[in-house]
């Protein structure tokens, strides 16, 4: 019986292959800050669309920023999906007009 002695899931061929932050998304807005009665406030929003602003209060501000990082996280996915997706449309319409 032979044994295999290989990693497998390494990736040598990713660039930076290191969990993103926060702080690095350029296309997502957010502020954060406290208030008198000891909550904190938190609001965010797509660079590019400041009308779709959401904002929460939370008693900590560990769940403040739990929140600011699990939604940027959703707003950065749903914009790399449109990216994609408008790329491959427009991919489409550019070989249906060679046609």
């Amino acid at each position: 019986m032979e044994v295999i002695c290989e990693e497998i899931g390494r990736n040598y061929h990713t660039i930076n292959s290191s969990p993103y932050q926060i702080e690095q998304i350029s296309d997502i807005e957010y502020s954060i800050y406290a208030n008198q009665n000891g909550t904190w406030t938190v609001e965010i929003f797509p660079a590019n669309n400041l009308e779709s602003k959401n904002t929460q209060v939370f008693p900590s501000e560990e769940e403040a920023n739990f929140w600011i990082k699990k939604n940027a996280d959703i707003i950065f996915r749903k914009s790399l999906n449109e990216d994609i997706l408008r790329s491959f449309i427009q991919s489409i319409i550019i070989m249906s007009q060679q046609y």
